[in-house]
This record gives structure tokens, C-alpha cells and sequence, in this order.
């Protein structure tokens, strides 16, 4: 939690990819079964089999719902062999069809509250640094932003944060290759680009007081053809050296080969 703070108020956000549930727990949003199958798709693929079986009932013939799913009113939480009673003598009460709407309810319940001392610790170390109560204002995008940086890595913020030297602007033919390389690379492909010139694969929140950009250089040579250099980086200054290459397919090869 202090290390998130920190994070949080320097603007220096962690490489730590958290599910989105954990940042709904600690600003106190309502989770829901959708939320947890990110994090656990095998208990919430469960509970959709349960609500199914619910849905359609007994058979004609009233078959006990023991005999096609025996169940008790107790589970298994995340990383634990012993077993949690979901009502007081739990273990010892079977689940009828009658009761299996509350049962599946319980155990969403149950899935949802098992962290909640760990999200509190969280929190709390937080409140060691920001104010108390400021996560309780905020959304969960927008506490993963300030902690862990913008998961959207795009052509046009990274426009945005851009500033040319070495005799480059925005309209010289090579940046212009650049960017038309960066928008045919996927996602997670600008992602490495990120990395490769930054050492960080998200981009820090733009809020108010960031100093975070990105310098293009001219990086050509007088003794070998642009088209057949590489793009070099120094991460420590987030400064890309980039070739004058001739057509927007060098740009493209040459930076794929660089990021990877």
C-alpha cells in the first residue's frame, strides 16, 4: 500500500498488471461475478454451470438435486485446502434444489469477501501517505492509471508527449513513417516500444505536473544507408535516435526488429 501511494503521488507508475477487482475492492465498488472471472475463471465458470442447473429445475420424475449435484453449504477460497462453512453448521447441510439459488449467492458472496483483509492492509498503507478517504472519491480505472500508468498505449498520447531534435519535426517524412509504424503494431507491440525507449510499458498519468516525454533525434550516418540502420534508445531520457529511413516499410521492419 505505501509503495502504491508513492507510485500515486510521484507519478511513477509500477510495472504491476493487478486485476481489475482488486482496484474496485479498494476504492469500493460494487464487484460482480463478471469481475471475478477475470481474476478466477474456473470458480466463475462454476457458479454459470450452478445458475443453469438452478434455472432448469428438477427433472418430472423429482429426483433429488444430491444425487445429480451433492453439495453442502460450505466452499473452498482461493489457495486454502480446509473448507468455509457458508452458514453456521454448513458442512452438515445439504443444498436442495429448494435452496440453491442461496447457496450460489453465498458462494459469490463468500468469493468476494475473502480478501477483504488483505484490501484493507492495502489501503491502509496507502492512507500512511494520501489522504484518508481519497479512494473512496475515485474510480478503479482511475487509481490503476495513477498507480500503475495508462494500460492503453496509443499513437496519439504518445504524439502528444512527443518533442523532436536533430533537425526533426512532426511533418519530416521519417517521423511521419514513424507513427504510421506504431499505428500498424498491435497493442502489446506499443507496449514494447514503450519499453524499449522508456523502460516502462505504460505511459504515467497525464494529470497535472507530469514531466514524462519522449525526444526524437535524427540518427543517420554519412557513411551507410538510413534503410539499413537500427533505432537506438536511451531509456534513462526516454530518447528514441531514429534513422531517416525512405519508405514507411523500412521504418516498420527496422522498429519491429529494435522492440522485439
Amino acid at each position: 500500500g505505501v509503495l502504491f501511494a508513492i507510485a500515486f503521488k510521484l507519478n511513477q507508475p509500477l510495472d504491476l498488471d493487478i486485476d481489475l477487482v482488486v482496484w474496485k475492492a479498494l476504492v469500493g465498488e460494487e464487484i460482480d461475478l463478471a469481475d471475478i472471472g477475470g481474476m478466477d475463471h474456473a470458480f466463475a465458470t462454476g457458479i454459470d454451470s450452478l445458475r443453469k442447473v438452478a434455472d432448469k429445475g428438477p427433472d418430472e420424475d423429482g429426483t433429488p438435486l444430491s444425487e445429480e449435484v451433492p453439495l453442502t453449504f460450505e466452499m473452498s477460497l482461493s489457495g486454502k485446502q480446509a473448507s468455509r462453512e457458508l452458514k453456521p453448521n454448513g458442512r452438515n447441510i445439504t443444498v436442495t434444489w429448494e435452496t440453491l439459488p442461496e447457496y450460489i449467492d453465498l458462494c459469490v458472496a463468500a468469493k468476494i469477501s475473502e480478501s477483504k483483509r488483505q484490501v484493507e492492509a492495502i489501503r491502509g498503507g496507502m492512507y500512511e501517505i494520501l489522504p484518508r478517504g481519497l479512494l473512496l472519491v475515485m474510480s478503479a480505472a482511475l487509481l490503476e492509471t495513477r498507480v500503475c500508468g495508462e494500460p492503453n498505449v496509443t499513437v496519439e498520447k504518445l504524439m502528444e508527449l512527443t518533442q523532436y531534435d536533430g533537425g526533426l519535426s512532426s511533418s519530416s517524412p521519417s517521423v511521419q513513417y514513424l507513427w504510421a509504424a506504431l499505428r500498424d503494431m498491435t497493442p502489446q507491440e506499443r507496449s514494447l516500444f514503450l519499453r524499449f525507449i522508456s523502460g516502462r510499458r505504460r505511459l504515467p498519468h497525464r494529470g497535472e505536473g507530469s514531466e514524462f516525454r519522449i525526444i526524437v533525434q535524427k540518427h543517420d550516418s554519412s557513411s551507410a544507408s538510413p534503410d539499413t540502420r537500427l533505432p537506438e534508445a536511451s531509456a534513462c531520457f526516454q530518447k528514441l535516435r531514429w534513422p531517416s529511413y525512405t519508405s514507411k516499410e523500412f521504418a516498420a521492419r527496422r522498429l519491429q526488429t529494435a522492440v522485439y
